[in-house]
């Protein structure tokens, strides 16, 4: 995923290992890990890739409050077809979080965004 800064400097890369091929990974040491990440970088944007300035690894299974899942699984349409839903309010309960976003779903900026929807939501019913 595209992380870069909205100047365009420095250009930063995310990318996530899941299900077995995390715990693949997660089996070898940070610099086997490093090279396999590079060299799949490598195979998508060239040789040139090899050569970050920096690198950063989480593993999410070792967060407490991620419990091991930075983001909910949603089958394949569950989003484009149902997403709404998961935003409408039953009675008094306004739903938010990262989930619920309709931008950057999946990351703390889209559950900022869904906490000052729902916000609005609440407000506007005042």
């Amino acid at each position: 995923m595209d992380q870069t800064p909205p100047g365009g400097r420095p250009g930063v890369l995310s990318s996530y290992a899941f299900g077995p091929g995390a715990v693949r990974l997660g089996r070898l040491d940070p610099k086997e890990r490093r090279d396999v990440w590079l060299h799949a970088l490598a195979e998508r944007f060239g040789p040139e890739a090899l050569h970050p300035l920096g690198h950063l690894e989480t593993d999410w299974s070792a967060e407490d409050w991620s419990a091991g899942g930075m983001i909910g699984h949603f089958p394949p349409g569950a989003l484009t077809s149902y997403g709404r839903a998961l935003r409408e309010p039953v009675g008094r309960i306004h739903w938010a979080g990262t989930e619920t976003a309709t931008q950057m779903h999946g990351l703390m900026e889209g559950a900022v965004r869904s906490g000052e929807r729902a916000a609005r939501e609440v407000l506007a019913l005042r």
